[in-house]
């Protein structure tokens, strides 16, 4: 049986580690909590559930939305741990980068997880360089920095600068996406894909159905490639 947690509010503007837990240390399991209209308004390492993961969240959900600067996700902000048979959906906005619909940054696991979250970026500082570039958005994860993603999808709405993907905004060196898809529309300057903005890691099993637009290099798949890349399967 699980736990229900409603109307979950928290407004701070400086500092990290935000959500319902700020920190989820290594070795502590959250499981079966469900967040139901949460509003969650932080500053680095944002979530709904918990800012940072070093831990194992399973069968969690958060619907609500989510608003931060940088590593802000629906669920969590940072994960450097496990995610398994988790959602969130809502709304995910970021100020800098690493904005994503399930986790802002994951430099763990996230395995069977989906999100239908509409992540954007929201310049605050109404300049079009600086923390515009290179935003790293992405509809399920913002950037999978040396992460592994297996088995997830997202179908939200995803919208940003630089880096943006319907599943993952980048995909960096020794990260992995597998068996997973995105199906939301993407729109971005620069960097722009159905699945990844940019991708530098593995790619294995992946497709997306998303509409794309952009401006400079912009995939229906990946906006932009880099060797380390395993050239992935595309179905019509």
């Amino acid at each position: 049986m699980g736990f229900t947690i409603s109307h979950l509010t928290i407004d701070a503007d400086s500092d990290e580690g935000f959500g319902l837990f700020g920190v989820i240390g290594a070795g502590t399991t959250v499981r079966n909590v469900t967040l139901q209209d949460a509003h969650i308004q932080g500053f680095r390492r944002t979530g709904a559930l918990a800012g940072t993961n070093y831990g194992a969240v399973r069968d969690s959900c958060a619907h609500g939305t989510v608003d931060g600067r940088r590593s802000v996700g629906g669920l969590v902000g940072r994960n450097e741990g496990a995610i398994t048979d988790s959602c969130s959906s809502g709304g995910v906005t970021g100020s800098q980068r690493s904005i994503g619909g399930l986790a802002g940054t994951n430099a763990g696991e996230i395995h069977r997880s989906h999100s239908s979250a509409t992540v954007s970026f929201n310049d605050q500082t109404g300049q079009s360089i600086g923390w515009t570039s290179f935003n790293r958005i992405g509809g399920l994860v913002g950037d999978n920095n040396e992460g592994e993603v297996t088995n997830s999808f997202a179908t939200g709405r995803v919208s940003g600068y630089e880096s943006v993907g319907g599943l993952v905004g980048q995909n960096t060196y020794d990260a992995s996406i597998s068996r997973s898809y995105s199906a939301g529309e993407v729109t971005g300057n620069d960097l722009v894909g159905g699945l990844v903005g940019h991708s530098y890691g593995q790619l294995h099993d992946t497709y997306s159905t998303s509409q794309v637009e952009g401006g400079l290099r912009v995939g229906g798949l990946v906006g932009g490639e880099h060797a380390p890349s395993r050239q992935p399967r595309v179905r019509q």
